[in-house]
């Protein structure tokens, strides 16, 4: 179930440089278990959070927008929320 739920969401958000979304590994993937492809370079939200540095605000300015927008998206427009 997860895997065709996460098939659905990524068929409907266009991959930008700015927010990355593992893709399923096929053969991989059960109805209890869903293993996702290995994200080179990606680093936790909270390790934006930790940079108080001028640089680490103008950082977390400019992700603001594409990471609210994503989520919005998400959420009202394809009508998917993720819990776990």
């Amino acid at each position: 179930q997860k895997k065709s739920l996460l098939k659905a969401f990524l068929s409907t958000n266009i991959p930008s440089s700015a927010v990355l979304f593992p893709q399923p590994v096929e053969g991989w993937a059960s109805r209890d278990v869903l293993v996702e492809e290995y994200v080179d370079n990606a680093r936790p939200i909270a390790e934006y959070l930790q940079d108080e540095s001028p640089e680490g605000m103008k950082l977390r300015k400019q992700l603001a927008g594409p990471l609210l927008r994503s989520y919005l998206k998400m959420v009202f427009l394809d009508n998917f929320t993720h819990c776990d």
